[in-house]
């Protein structure tokens, strides 16, 4: 006798083998999108440090100083702080750090005196 058509086992298989391949890419897609948030978090801090850091830069050396850590404005969320320590008379220290979530960016930068 010749069987004809596909049995109800073969059919839950072929749905299971389905399945599985969806949820694989379904889980490469979640994790994309994670990672993409992490990214432009991080270019946005990054962003973030190096305009006040360009900012502290073009300061008058005698008016660097610390600062304490506030939101910034027009990024909820994130948080900038600056620390200044004296090396010595003529040379600063200037770290520049932005937090967000569990996470922060620092630059360090070295500033002189000299003209």
């Amino acid at each position: 006798m010749k069987r004809q058509g596909v049995s109800l086992l073969e059919m839950l298989m072929v749905m299971a083998f389905i399945g599985i391949g969806f949820l694989s890419i379904l889980q490469l897609l979640v994790a994309n999108l994670a990672a993409e948030n992490i990214i432009e978090d991080s270019y946005v801090a990054m962003n973030i440090a190096s305009g006040k850091m360009e900012q502290l830069l073009n300061t008058n050396f005698a008016s660097i100083v610390s600062e304490t850590t506030v939101e910034v404005t027009d990024f909820p969320g994130f948080y900038q702080s600056v620390n200044v320590a004296t090396v010595e008379s003529s040379l600063k220290q200037i770290k520049v750090r932005v937090a967000w979530k569990d996470d922060a960016y620092i630059l360090d930068t070295l500033k002189s005196n000299y003209p």
